[in-house]
């Protein structure tokens, strides 16, 4: 459920449902005072959204760590969890730092002669800071998504299993992609669809594997 909601709430923000068109001609000020009039409406709304972003990669680094005592003895599971403890790591600093950004973004102006240089300084930081999550951002879902082809290929939950895994990936890579390419909001909406839809049923098929597991095979993988 986690996973749907951040998923629906990435997408809701990314296309920002307060936006409304600019008259030509604005004025480059006015037309900064109207992103931040938009933020503000924004706010309560990315809150949540963050909020629910990094319970969902928290989560990951915590199944990473599951998944360790399901895979054989060697380098190749200690390399696995590790990864998703990484990912899920940069996920939840990149969500902590967009929170930070899109609340910085409702900050108000003084009504003085230097309202102007302030406006202007102001997009200017934000820009460096959500460029900044931004790359934080994409080496999650990178990273994340290198676990979990690692995960399909050395963790014998079930067939259908590993194709998820692997279908999670393909999709995290073009997410991945588009961002690079700069196309950020088809990029956040192609990640959550992602999850939103390729991550419920994964934690599905991986809990039927689990209980499908015979006892005596779980307990020597908890032990190796």
């Amino acid at each position: 459920m986690l996973s749907i909601g951040a998923a629906i709430l990435s997408a809701t923000t990314s296309v920002n449902p307060f936006s409304t068109d600019i008259p030509e001609g604005t004025d480059f000020v006015d037309r900064l005072l109207t992103y931040r009039s938009w933020d503000q409406q924004l706010w309560p709304l990315a809150l949540v959204s963050n909020l629910f972003g990094m319970a969902v990669l928290f989560l990951a680094a915590l199944v990473g760590v599951a998944l360790r005592s399901m895979a054989p003895s060697g380098l190749p599971r200690d390399l696995m969890a590790t990864v998703f403890v990484v990912g899920g790591v940069v996920g939840v600093v990149s969500q902590a730092l967009n929170l930070a950004i899109n609340q910085a973004a409702t900050f108000t102006y003084c009504d003085c002669g230097y309202k102007t240089y302030e406006v202007i300084a102001h997009d200017y930081v934000l820009s460096i800071g959500w460029t900044i999550q931004q790359w934080l951002n994409v080496a999650a879902i990178a990273i994340v998504g290198v676990a979990l082809a690692t995960a399909g290929r050395i963790v014998d939950i079930s067939r259908d299993w590993s194709i998820v895994s692997y279908l999670i990936v393909v999709g995290l890579a073009i997410g991945v992609i588009l961002q690079l390419t700069g196309q950020l909001e088809t990029a956040q909406i192609v990640v959550g669809v992602t999850a939103g839809i390729g991550v419920p049923v994964w934690a599905f098929l991986l809990a039927r594997g689990i209980r499908e597991t015979p006892t005596h095979l779980a307990a020597e993988a908890a032990a190796s």
